[in-house]
Formats: C-alpha cells, structure tokens, sequence
C-alpha cells in the first residue's frame, strides 16, 4: 500500500461527513487530542505524534484524530493511518465511551 497525499476538496463538508462518521465510529477508542505542547494525548493518556510520511503532518495539526494504528522509533510512538474529526462525534458515535467535559 502507498501512502498518497491528497489533494481534493475540503472533507469535513457535504456527503464525506457521514463516511467521516462512520470511521469514528469504529475507531473511537482511537481518538488523540492536541494538547497545549504540541503533542497528541491518546484517550488512555499515551502521547503520541503524526508520523512524518502524512499529509497531516505538512498542514496546521488538527485538534482531534483517530487513527488505525501506531509504530514506536526512536522512543517516539507515531500515529498511522489517522484522519481529522470533529470533538463532538466521539460523544455522538460513542456516548458510552465519552462525555462531555
């Protein structure tokens, strides 16, 4: 599998919304924060990074993520496969995992 990065419309918008949602719906327990240093918080409290070779990695970091999977180098954990969302649809798709605080 090669990663590509994409360049197309905004994907937050419009009908990708709910393929977005149903992603978060299956990796929910996933999800990362952007915190106040600049580092990801797993919702176990793991810190974790984007991984160089995303196309998120170029661009303004997103305040929340889910990813598919993590690699360790060099002490570092760094998310793969991960995908910009909104705070609010963990609390939607999962409200027996997350509240609101």
């Amino acid at each position: 599998m090669v990663d590509k990065t994409f360049d197309g419309p905004d994907l937050g918008t419009g009908k990708c919304v709910r393929v977005m949602r149903c992603v978060v719906s299956g990796l929910f327990p996933q999800a990362a924060r952007l915190s106040p240093a600049g580092v990801y918080c797993g919702v176990r409290g793991a810190q974790l990074h984007i991984a160089t070779n995303s196309c998120l990695y170029h661009h303004q970091q997103p305040k929340w993520v889910v990813f598919a999977g993590v690699v360790s180098v060099a002490e570092k954990t760094y998310m793969r496969d991960l995908m910009t969302i909104q705070k609010d649809w963990l609390i939607e798709v999962a409200p027996h995992y997350y509240r609101e605080t």
